[in-house]
């Protein structure tokens, strides 16, 4: 039985598939890594008790906007080029902002565990 399912699949399976199969991943993908991204700047707000990063929100949501542009491409190349155009600015703010507040978050984590009392049952 599983033979000829992969030999269905072997003989079915074209580039078109990949493709279409790669931009709804590219799809779900950027939109989980904006959306990451979003967290992780609103939780460094949070904890330097700052208001919210406008520019850093304007970008990632110019980028959330940008996303559907994944589903115009019809050669693999192109998607990739897209692909990369569209995910690069949110992961450099996941990773500058990750990197830059990671002082103030370990130092709240460490405020937070001082803080607390735990019983010994």
């Amino acid at each position: 039985m599983l033979d000829s399912f992969f030999y269905w699949i072997g003989t079915t399976y074209r580039i078109e598939l990949y493709l279409g199969g790669a931009k709804i991943a590219g799809l779900l993908c950027s939109y989980a890594d904006i959306c990451a991204a979003a967290l992780l700047v609103r939780i460094s707000d949070v904890i330097r008790k700052r208001p919210p990063s406008k520019i850093r929100y304007s970008i990632l949501a110019v980028f959330a906007l940008l996303t559907p542009a994944l589903l115009l491409p019809r050669q693999t190349l192109y998607f990739f080029i897209v692909q990369f155009a569209v995910l690069l600015p949110p992961y450099l703010i996941l990773m500058y902002t990750a990197f830059t507040e990671a002082k103030f978050f370990v130092a709240h984590v460490r405020e937070k565990y001082r803080g607390a009392r735990f019983d010994d049952a």
